[in-house]
C-alpha cells in the first residue's frame, strides 16, 4: 500500500494525518496521526503500525488485528551487533547500548546453529529490530601493485556479513560505526548506506546511533530511567 491510498483511507475513516515525512533512509513514508500513531509505507508495500490504540487504524487500512512479524520486531529492544577482532570496542558499544536500555545481541553469540548465516539472519530479521556493524581497522590492504595506497579496512568476514544484513534487514535498519582518524576504506561505496564515525572511543557515536534507531521507532531511554512496557 502507498502513502497516498493509506492516507485517502485513514482520512475516509475520520481518523486525521497531522504530518507526512519521508523515511530517514528515504525508502518510505511515515504519517503520524492526530491520535499519535505512527503508520509507515514503505516503497516496497509494506505497512506497519505503531503506537496505542491501533485497532481503528488497522481497520481503517484493511490490516490484520494481530502483531505481524514486522510490527513484533518493531517493538522489539534487541539490537544484532557485528564486531571484527576488536573485543574491547564490542564490548564498550554493547555497555553503551545497555545504558540505553536497549538488549544488544553479538552476532557470534545469536547463532542458533541454523544450516547457513544466510537462514540465521532471516530469523534474526523477527526478533531484531536494528542491526549495527563494527567496522573497525583490523586488516590492511591496497589494490595490486598499489602499495602506497595501503589502507586499513574492516576483516573481509565483516564486509561479507553487512552485505548479507542489507539484504535481510534493509539499509534503514543497518548503521555502521567507521573509525575515523586512520587511514581506512570504508566496507562499501554503496550510496545511501548509514555511517557513523568514531574515535578514540564509541562514545562519540552514541547519540548519532541513538538517533538513526529512534528514526526506527525504538525509543532508547537516557541512562537512569525506566524501560517503557
Amino acid at each position: 500500500m502507498d502513502r497516498q491510498t493509506a492516507a485517502e483511507k485513514l482520512t475516509a475513516a475520520g481518523l486525521r494525518v497531522i504530518t507526512e515525512m519521508r523515511t530517514g533512509a528515504g525508502d518510505g513514508w511515515r504519517l503520524r496521526l492526530e491520535s499519535d500513531v505512527l503508520v509507515t509505507c514503505l516503497d516496497s508495500g509494506t505497512v506497519t503500525v505503531r503506537g496505542r490504540n491501533q485497532e481503528p487504524v488497522r481497520v481503517a487500512l484493511s490490516l490484520p488485528l494481530d502483531d505481524t512479524p514486522a510490527d513484533a520486531a518493531a517493538r522489539s529492544r534487541k539490537i544484532l551487533l557485528v564486531a571484527g577482532e576488536n573485543a574491547k570496542a564490542s564490548v564498550e558499544l554493547q555497555a553503551m547500548l545497555r545504558q540505553r536500555r536497549l538488549d544488544p545481541l553479538v552476532l557470534d553469540q545469536a547463532l542458533s546453529g541454523g544450516p547457513t548465516i544466510v537462514e540465521e539472519l532471516q530469523r534474526l530479521r523477527a526478533e531484531v529490530r536494528f542491526a549495527v556493524l563494527l567496522a573497525s581497522p583490523d586488516d590492511e590492504g591496497h589494490r595490486a601493485g598499489r602499495a602506497h595506497e595501503k589502507a586499513f579496512r574492516a576483516r573481509q568476514s565483516v564486509v561479507l556479513t553487512l552485505g548479507m544484513l542489507l539484504a535481510s534487514f534493509g539499509r534503514s535498519r543497518v548503521a555502521i560505526l567507521l573509525r575515523r582518524g586512520v587511514a581506512m576504506d570504508p566496507p562499501s561505496d554503496i550510496e545511501g548506506l548509514r555511517y557513523i564515525p568514531y574515535g578514540e572511543s564509541l562514545a562519540e557515536a552514541e547519540f548519532a546511533l541513538a538517533q538513526a534507531i529512534l528514526a526506527e521507532e525504538i525509543t532508547p531511554n537516557a541512562p537512569g530511567r525506566a524501560a517503557e512496557t
